[in-house]
């Protein structure tokens, strides 16, 4: 029977370091005894932490006094713990195998075992530099203004020199007013400092305002005002301009802003490819280049090279200079070691012009004269372009035969810290792995595992929840269309400072003017988003990591597999999520590890909602990690039973019944909060009164309705973002009625009947596939969570709203934390994996993956592929355990316009190659949603299938 609920969306919050902070307040004057810059604080802002925080309280609301008063409580706590929290954080980093400042980061499926070539840009890549690079290219740009452009020569020691605390990597310079901005992932200006003093946020909005009002400027007047400064020399770029801006603002020297943006720029370009800067360095490779390389990259690259990988080099620079850096870091031998040796590539020209190579001379450095007919290990490059690699090495497969390299693009690793000049054109063009350098990652987990920033960003996260709490509060005490009393915008002005200073504590942590390279904030000040350099780095890049070398602490065949990350950028959800375990550890009984793609906001809600009912659920146990936790920790989870209130929740109408056992799902609201929730309402006599009675009661049912109820908030505590929202559960006389928020999407069922898809083909395909890579994360990350659903079905995957939104997995009456089992088949006929009926034993994660397998071929078909998988009990299931799904679909047909088809004709080979490897017969073969390596469990990961990975293809778009 087809049962079709309709749940909540779990309310998300999103927060960031917000930066901008300093300001210049005094410029010497020519004469002066001090003509350099200084910086002074715009707000006496310090680092350190109080000792203990106040919160404001409410002359009248009791319920908002008493979240503030939780909310106190748990600061107070934090603030309180500062050591504990950073040696508690890096106890647990030292265990580790590998730092978080080390890791690899995976946006896409990376496996680095069926890579047969691996490139790597040199400046940044190979060698990183020192600051002095930065410091050399300030002065010679600065020295370029002066002699070839005739800008006055005190600012030849007027200008302070590079500064590394100003700029950060990620910015835009607007050509139009010499504006140096930090743009959010929508395009629009954040922050803005003209010279080095930032600019009033209303001006910024008046200045980017469209005609539409939006704040954002339309695209094509985006990509002729904005420059971006995208990689690691761009900080100096930025630092000089801002350095001559307030050179001649301070002077009150009229200026141009159009024309010096254009002189900086070009003397920083002429500096950075001057000789000059690479015969320094060469000069004093000590002084310039950072010692990891000459530590650990002839390591790396031997063992990459001894493994069978071909090693590539494409860089921007002269052959002698590269020649030096890699002698100095790797040894003379270096160029044994690399197949394919390009210098004085012009990237990013190389990626899009048709450009023949010229080989060069090692002795002398000249260009050589004779055509280039292949590429040798022997030689060096120069010039040339990706089509003409690709040809020359043999790894073109334009035509139907396989060169005998079998060398494709997605065998193809390369590896560079520009976004746009190394990395975009070569994945979206060529279909390259691609690999960014982020420098900052590094530098960025070190400060967010350091305690000053631990005890500001968990008093934040509180500051935030207990602001959201008292707004709610007012609703429910008042009339909630009422406007607010001078006390209530009194207690929220308040709370808003409060996060406003420790936000501050932060920015000052991560950059005074900017903050982090990868968060920006929005105007108001009080939310944040992901940067444009963060959304860049997630859309464009397969990978990321601080250094090359860090590749050393993982397997040549090591696989990288994308998390579910909502937060941001993958590294800082990962980084994060352990600290704010410890955070709750503090103060709440439960030995919460939040997973993840935990939604901070909602975890600490959580804490302080129910840290007066700790003792209603003192049996919990201290352990409920993900992973860890058994069905019987899981169903001690739910919360003290509630006494139902029929005055407030009123009935508005019944969604569904239930016949097997009398139940109903009913759509309701919430009096109190005006809120419209969906209730599941069952009879005592079915469910009993706890999960103990009902198993006494019914000894072998597989539908356990306590599991449901129980997992439910066990998902919500550890920040499961594909549940839906818990509310609670209530008993009257008769019932057990189970609440939760209402997602207005409906199910998938009704997805496929009702919303108008496409007939099956290529554009329902195309339509599809974002909703199948959802649904398939949200069941990857289950497991990962430890939890098999055992019933997946269309009915049992909801839709936010009537547009799609967010994916919820429900009724969990059949879950269970044990992944192998004995027990009878669970789920709908339709769905059961057939093993299950063996009753020998099955994976329930790989049941899970047939479960997958069967909705999205429903999705496609608009029709079950079989209304059953028992032995003899249909046709066409009995058919595919004889033939396989393959030849199935070449047999079955489907509905297309006026007409039947077979299915094969109308749906994609790499879809129907993904269809294959989720619905094979034995579970040994089949794909894995999650755990793929585990040993004869599966045939291999779904995310390596092409299908899905063409969902992380987009076309690239510019940072202006």
């Amino acid at each position: 029977m087809r049962v079709a609920w309709a749940w909540a969306v779990a309310a998300i919050m999103v927060f960031k370091p917000v930066a901008r902070r300093f300001c210049f307040v005094g410029i010497g004057t020519p004469g002066s005894s001090d003509s350099r810059f200084r910086l002074q604080s715009k707000v006496g802002m310090r680092v350190s932490s109080p000792d203990s925080l106040q919160l404001p309280r409410h002359p009248e609301n009791e319920k908002a006094n008493k979240v503030l008063a939780k909310a106190e409580s748990l600061a107070n706590e934090i603030l309180s713990r500062s050591s504990s929290l950073h040696s508690r954080s890096r106890d647990r980093e030292v265990a580790e195998r590998v730092d978080a400042q080390d890791r690899v980061y995976a946006n896409t499926f990376v496996d680095l075992g069926s890579a047969k070539v691996i490139g790597f840009d040199y400046d940044y890549t190979l060698v990183s530099y020192k600051p002095a690079v930065l410091h050399l290219i300030y002065r010679l740009a600065t020295e370029q203004l002066v002699s070839r452009l005739g800008y006055p020569k005190d600012m030849l020691h007027d200008l302070p020199g590079y500064d590394a605390q100003f700029a950060i990597r990620g910015l835009a310079v607007d050509l139009k007013t010499a504006w140096i901005c930090m743009l959010t992932l929508r395009y629009k200006v954040s922050i803005a400092f003209f010279g080095r003093e930032q600019v009033d946020p209303r001006t910024v909005r008046r200045t980017y305002r469209s005609e539409t009002g939006s704040g954002i400027l339309p695209p094509e007047e985006r990509k002729k005002r904005f420059k971006p400064l995208n990689d690691m020399f761009s900080t100096a770029e930025a630092c000089l301009l801002a350095d001559v801006v307030q050179w001649f603002r301070h002077r009150q020297i009229p200026f141009d802003p159009r024309s010096v943006v254009t002189d900086v720029l070009n003397a920083v370009a002429r500096a950075h490819i001057s000789e000059e800067v690479h015969r320094s360095i060469c000069d004093d490779l000590e002084k310039f280049l950072e010692p990891d390389g000459k530590q650990h990259l002839r390591q790396l690259l031997d063992r990459l090279h001894t493994s069978g990988k071909k090693l590539m080099l494409v860089s921007n620079s002269p052959f002698w200079f590269v020649n030096k850096g890699m002698v100095y870091v790797c040894g003379e031998d270096w160029r044994k070691l690399f197949d394919v040796l390009v210098v004085s590539a012009g990237k990013p020209a190389f990626y899009t012009q048709s450009r023949p190579f010229r080989e060069v001379s090692t002795n002398t450095g000249r260009i050589k004269f004779k055509p280039v007919e292949s590429l040798s290990a022997a030689e060096v490059y120069c010039q040339g372009s990706i089509g003409e690699l690709v040809r020359l090495m043999g790894w073109d497969h334009s035509d139907s035969a396989a060169s005998e390299s079998e060398v494709d693009g997605s065998s193809i690793i390369y590896m560079g810290d520009s976004l746009f000049a190394d990395l975009v054109d070569a994945r979206r063009l060529y279909g390259w792995t691609t690999g960014a350098i982020i420098r900052e990652v590094g530098n960025e987990t070190q400060i967010q595992s350091s305690a000053d920033w631990q005890q500001a960003w968990r008093v934040l996260q509180v500051l935030t929840l207990c602001t959201r709490q008292c707004q709610d509060s007012y609703i429910g005490w008042n009339d909630a269309c009422q406007a607010y009393s001078e006390d209530d915008r009194r207690v929220l002005d308040e709370l808003e400072a409060l996060s406003a200073d420790f936000r501050g504590r932060l920015d000052m942590l991560m950059n005074p003017n900017f903050g982090s390279i990868f968060r920006t904030s929005r105007d108001n000040g009080q939310t944040a988003q992901p940067s444009l350099f963060a959304r860049c780095l997630q859309r464009h890049v397969d990978f990321y990591t601080s250094k090359v070398e860090n590749l050393r602490f993982y397997s040549t065949d090591h696989r990288f597999y994308p998390a579910d990350y909502s937060i941001g950028v993958l590294h800082e959800v990962l980084h994060l999520t352990d600290p704010i375990s410890d955070a709750l550890q503090s103060v709440h009984p439960w030995g919460l590890s939040i997973s993840a793609t935990v939604q901070f906001g909602h975890v600490l809600a959580m804490a302080i909602d129910i840290m007066a009912e700790v003792p209603s659920i003192s049996g919990a146990p201290s352990a409920l990690q993900p992973g860890k936790v058994d069905d019987a920790a899981i169903l001690r989870c739910i919360d003290k039973l509630q006494t139902w209130d029929a005055s407030r929740f009123e009935v508005l109408a019944t969604l569904q019944s239930c016949p097997r056992n009398a139940g109903q799902v009913r759509l309701v609201q919430d009096r109190s909060t005006g809120r419209r929730l969906a209730v599941k309402r069952m009879p005592l006599s079915w469910t009993c009164e706890d999960a103990d009675s009902f198993s006494t009661a019914h000894p072998t049912e597989t539908e356990v309705p306590w599991m449901d109820m129980a997992a439910t908030r066990w998902l919500n505590i550890i920040g499961f973002q594909h549940c839906v929202e818990y509310w609670g559960v209530f008993l009257d006389d008769d019932y057990v009625a189970f609440v939760m928020g209402l997602a207005e999407g409906g199910d998938l069922f009704t997805f496929v009947d009702a919303m108008g898809l496409p007939e099956p083909g290529p554009i329902l395909e195309e339509a599809l596939r974002p909703l199948a890579v959802e649904f398939l994360s949200a069941v990857s990350r289950l497991h990962q969570l430890g939890l098999a659903h055992r019933d997946l079905s269309l009915e049992n995957v909801l839709l936010a709203n009537a547009k799609g939104g967010p994916i919820y997995l429900i009724d969990y009456s059949m879950a269970t934390t044990m992944r192998f089992q004995t027990g009878p088949a669970c789920g709908k006929a339709s769905y059961i994996a057939p093993e299950m009926h063996l009753g020998s034993g099955y994976d329930a994660f790989q049941a899970d993956a047939f479960s997958c397998g069967v909705i999205l071929y429903a999705l496609f078909a608009k029709d079950y592929p079989w209304i059953s998988t028992r032995a003899g009990a249909c046709k066409c299931f009995e058919y595919v355990r004889k033939h396989g799904f393959l030849k199935f679909m070449a047999k079955r047909r489907i509905i297309v316009g006026d007409e039947k088809k077979p299915v094969d004709k109308v749906m994609s080979k790499p879809f129907a190659q993904l269809l294959d490897g989720l619905l094979r017969f034995s579970p040994e073969e089949r794909l894995a949603i999650v755990d793929e390596d585990r040993p004869g469990s599966s045939a291999g990961s779904i995310w390596a299938q092409a299908w899905l990975k063409k969902a992380t293809e987009a076309p690239p778009e510019s940072p202006e």
